[in-house]
């Protein structure tokens, strides 16, 4: 919470390069987020997604490759901080 309160008062206080560039340091040691496509099986044809375009397999994610990449992630040091 330490990172996004400093964030906030940089931009707060009009700092907005020093806030980039702490938020930028910070995202470098680390990713905060991860994106996992865990099935292909969708009717809709959203024009950000990939699917209306490469014709796949209808499958679905196992849990365990799941739990694995969540387990990966984690080990890199990823998510927010409590």
């Amino acid at each position: 919470m330490a990172f996004f309160r400093k964030c906030k008062s940089l931009m707060l206080s009009g700092e907005m390069d020093k806030a980039y560039h702490h938020m930028m340091n910070y995202s470098a040691k680390r990713p905060l987020d991860i994106n996992i496509e865990t099935t292909t099986i969708c009717p809709m044809k959203c024009k950000f997604c990939c699917n209306r375009i490469f014709p796949r397999d209808k499958v679905v994610m196992p849990v365990n490759m799941f739990q694995s990449i969540v387990k990966e992630y984690i080990s890199m040091g990823g998510g927010h901080s409590a």
